[in-house]
C-alpha cells in the first residue's frame, strides 16, 4: 500500500461541499472509507489591514482542488476501483499528476509539497515568519516589486481574490497595457 496525500481536482467553488460528502461516505463505512483516511480543503487565515481596520478572512490555498490521505493499494485493478470511487463524487474531475496511460496510477503529493500546504494552513509551525497580505480595491496605484513587470507601476483594473491575482494597466512603449500579476508581487503606493 502507498500511503500519501494525494491533490483531487474538483470543480471550483465545490471544495467544501465534496469535502462534507467524501467524509460522509468515510463515516458511512463505503468502500472509499476503507482506502480514505483523511480529507481536507486547505484554508489559511489571512490578517490584513483595510481602510485602517485590523481584519481575519479565510483563503483558499489551492482553488479548485482536495486533498485526500489515501491508503493505496499495490493492486492495480483496486487502485483503479479507489480512483472510480472518488471521481464517482460530484464535481471531482481527477486526480493530479496520473497520467492517462493504461497502467497509470495518481502520485502522492512529495513531503515537501504536503508541508509547504500543511504550513500555510497553519498546521504545521513554519520556519518562515508570517506575511502581512494586502487588500487590493480597483483604482489603488501600486508598485510591482517582482516579476516580469518588476519596478513598473500601475493601477489596479481587476482584483480576482480567489485566484490571489490582480490585473493591472502599466505604460509599457508609452501605451496603457493590462498585465495579470501575484498580489504578493504588488505593493500600494
Amino acid at each position: 500500500m502507498a500511503k500519501g496525500w494525494y491533490a483531487v481536482h474538483t470543480f471550483s467553488g465545490w471544495e467544501q461541499k465534496i469535502e462534507h460528502q467524501i467524509r460522509l461516505m468515510m463515516e458511512s463505512g463505503s468502500n472509499l472509507g476503507k482506502y480514505c483516511l483523511d480529507v481536507r480543503v486547505p484554508i489559511r487565515v489571512i490578517k490584513d489591514t483595510k481602510d485602517g481596520k485590523q481584519r481575519e478572512r479565510k483563503s483558499k490555498i489551492l482553488p479548485g482542488y482536495i486533498l485526500l490521505e489515501l491508503d493505496m493499494p499495490d493492486d492495480f485493478e483496486e487502485v483503479k476501483r479507489v480512483i472510480f470511487m472518488v471521481k464517482s463524487v460530484e464535481g471531482v474531475t481527477g486526480f493530479v499528476n496520473a497520467t492517462t496511460a493504461r497502467g497509470s496510477r495518481p502520485m502522492p503529493l512529495t513531503p515537501a509539497e504536503v508541508r509547504n500546504i500543511f504550513e500555510l494552513t497553519g498546521e504545521i509551525k513554519s520556519s518562515n515568519p508570517t506575511q502581512v497580505f494586502t487588500t487590493f480595491d480597483k483604482g489603488d496605484r501600486i508598485y510591482i516589486k517582482n516579476g516580469s513587470f518588476a519596478e513598473f507601476q500601475g493601477v489596479v483594473e481587476e482584483v480576482m481574490k480567489e485566484r490571489g491575482r490582480l490585473k493591472v494597466s502599466v505604460e509599457i512603449f508609452g501605451r496603457p497595457t493590462i498585465v495579470d500579476i501575484d498580489t504578493e508581487d504588488a505593493e500600494k503606493i
